[in-house]
Order: structure tokens, then sequence, then C-alpha cells
């Protein structure tokens, strides 16, 4: 059902004059589907722009939806809720659910729990009133567009479970927090793929209740957060399946893992993060093999603590419009420089130096870009010192990009 502005009802018994507002007056708060229809095979079933305020209610016949696998709600823009407890027998067979362009929809699960046992695809995009999955109550957006009581909620919490959930794509939603500290056991486990977009109000991504996800992740990508400080809130964690990880545009970015998140200060960083480097010895990537970084709010990617073997399987970096760094590398990443395959640096500004080290050599090295970098003058440097008034370091400006402190036995281009 597509483009359908004045429907209210799927079955009705009359049908009246369309009011001023553009909805019938009677059927004005009935629900889509009542008691007076069944779908007991259905298996697929796509929304689009229709008038209805509610799906769902009450009084659904037993056993109606409960073959549904496929659920799409797109441009809905006077629903406040997706389901209602009572539509539990859905949950048991959904293994898809997108959701988007929905600007009322507060919660998804109108319920004091559910579970969606078999469900592996997740997708919430551009829903700016979204603040909970699951939620025992909806109420009058405020000023600023959030529902009050469930302004703090996390989108995840205990009352809802995802044990085979597979593939998360989030983007443009409400919420301040995605999961809180008492996620249901066994939820998210299995979760291999996430995608966070344009998510303005996030200050982190995961936190340490999270730790059995980690363990099943393939690939992340965080985009466009302007908020998010750091990825993970926690003393440590590994990352054991992780071979994809994309930021992109995140500017309060100081690091990916950090025991505190704090105010952003004028310059747009946090106090006690701002010298952190990007990767420290909290976080461990094993099986790490695409690394692209843009525009973040790190002034260093790596300390001299990172955990031995995270990294060693490093086989693409792409690093870009970084304009807060002045080396890439430092010498004890020797471990990523034995499997580094291809290097692309480009529009990084105060990059002096790409590897601060006494030497290395890039054995398995094929391809290297180095573009739009006016502050570069060798790939490999002892030191970077401050730039002068021409735009170069002065020790380094008569030092030739390559010199006898680097080997690349490989490069092709």
């Amino acid at each position: 059902m597509q483009r359908l502005p004045a429907l209210t009802s799927f079955n009705s018994s009359e049908t009246e004059q369309i009011d001023e507002g553009g909805n019938p007056p009677s059927l004005l708060q009935p629900p889509l589907f009542n008691e007076k229809v069944s779908f007991p095979q259905l298996e697929t079933l796509i929304i689009c722009d229709i008038g209805s305020t509610t799906l769902w209610n009450q009084q659904v016949i037993a056993n109606s939806f409960y073959k549904l696998r496929v659920i799409e709600i797109l441009e809905c823009h006077k629903l406040k809720c997706l389901f209602t407890s009572f539509m539990s027998n859905a949950f048991s067979s959904l293994v898809e659910i997108e959701v988007s362009e929905c600007s009322l929809l507060e919660t998804l699960v109108l319920s004091g729990g559910a579970e969606f046992s078999k469900l592996y695809s997740l997708t919430l995009q551009r829903l700016p009133a979204l603040i909970s999955f699951s939620s025992s109550e909806i109420e009058q957006i405020d000023e600023g567009g959030n529902p009050p009581s469930l302004l703090q909620a996390p989108l995840f919490n205990e009352k809802v479970s995802f044990p085979q959930l597979e593939t998360s794509r989030i983007c443009d939603i409400g919420s301040t927090t995605l999961w809180n500290h008492q996620v249901v056991a066994n939820s998210f486990y299995k979760l291999r793929v996430i995608k966070v977009q344009e998510c303005h109000k996030l200050k982190c991504l995961f936190t340490t209740s999270m730790s059995k996800a980690f363990s099943s992740l393939t690939k992340i990508e965080v985009s466009e957060c302007s908020l998010l400080k750091t990825l993970v809130l926690s003393q440590g964690v590994e990352f054991f399946e992780l071979y994809s990880l994309t930021m992109h545009r995140l500017p309060a970015l100081t690091s990916f893992s950090s025991s505190e998140t704090e105010q952003i200060d004028e310059g747009g960083n946090p106090p006690s993060l701002l010298q952190a480097p990007l990767f420290n010895e909290k976080v461990s990537f094993p099986q790490l093999e695409t690394l692209i970084i843009c525009d973040i709010g790190s002034t260093t990617l790596w300390n001299q603590q990172v955990i031995a073997n995270s990294f060693c399987k490093l086989s693409v970096i792409e690093v870009q419009q970084c304009h807060k760094l002045k080396c890439l590398f430092t010498s004890f990443m020797s471990n990523a420089f034995s499997s580094l395959a291809e290097i692309e640096v480009s529009e990084c500004s105060l990059l002096e130096t790409l590897v601060l080290s006494g030497g290395a050599e890039f054995s398995e090295l094929y391809s290297l870009t180095l573009q739009r970098l006016p502050a570069l003058i060798s790939f490999s440097s002892s030191e970077t010192e401050q730039i002068d008034e021409g735009g170069n370091p002065p020790s380094l400006l008569q030092a030739p990009l390559f010199n006898e402190k680097v080997s690349f036995p490989n490069w092709r281009h």
C-alpha cells in the first residue's frame, strides 16, 4: 500500500467525506488492521505514506500475521508506534524490519517486552522522534522534537531481545544512547554489521554491556555524528572478527575506546581526551584488514601502548581530511607495516611525515597515494616540528620525501 494519504482502515463498513485536514471524521482514530480482516499466510507487508495513525489494535484475529517475515514502513508521518504487545505472534517470525521517514514515530514496540527471535536485519532511518525501540508509553512531542520521559532512554533496553540479529543500520534518529547496561543476555551476540549515520545526539556507540556483540562484529561504519566522542565507553575490549572499520566525518571523535565522555569545549573537543590517541591499549583488532578514517578530531592515531598482534593483518588504510594529524604511524606499528598493501593519505593540512620512526620496511605495499598534503616533507622522519610561516616544518624543509629509513620492495604504483 503506497501513496494512499486518505487510507485509515483496511476494512471498514463505511466511508465518509474527507475533512479539511485530509482525514475522514469517523475513521480518524481506528487502526489500519482490525478484527474484521485476517491474513494467516501474509509474509511481506510494505506500507508507504498512508493516513493511518495506528496500524494494529487489540482485536487482531488469532493467527493473523503470524507468518509475517518482512515489514517495511516508509513515510508514515502520523504513526507514533509500530507494534503493540498483542502482536507477539508477528515478532516470532519477522526476519527483516525497515522503518524510515516517519517523523512522529517515538517507539517501535509499545509493550512491556518482546523477543524478535528470528530477526536478522534491522534498518531505522530518518526517524527524528525515535528515542526507544520498546517502551511502555508514548507522550506528546516537546518543542525540541523529543518525547519528555523518553528523552534520556537508550534505543535498546532490557525489554527487547534480538538473538539472531546480524545487520543493523541506524540513521538520523532522536536517541542520545543506543544501549544501556541492561541489555538482555544473548541479545545482539550474532551482530556482524552495524552502520550508524547522522545521529547527531550520540556521544558514544557501545558500552561495556555490549561485550558479547564485539566478538561477532565484522564491519563497523560510523559517519556524520557530530557529537560522537568515543565509540566504546569501556575499560577494554577486543574485536575478534572485525575486518573493516570506517569512521567518517566525526569532528568530536578523539578516542575509539575511553572510560569517560566529557563536555565538548569551544573548539569542539572534549578536554581530557584532546591529546589522547585514537587507538590505545584498551582496544584490540587482531583481524582488521581495512581502515578508513575521514575528518575526525584526533591529533594522533596510535600511541606507544597498542596491544600486541593488534592491526597485524591491516592491509588497506585510507586517511582523509584529518587536519589535526602531524604523523600517521610511529615505530611501534611495525606489525602493521608488514601486511599493508595499500596506503592513501589525502587532504591532511598539517601532516609532516607518515612514519615517525628510525626506519620501516613496507614489505607488502604495492600502492601508495599521497595527495593534497602541503606540509608533508618526508615519508619517514625522527621528528615533527612547528610549521613555519611558509607552511613547512623548518628542519625537514630540505629533506627528501623518501630516504634510507624506509623501504618498499614491492611498490608498483
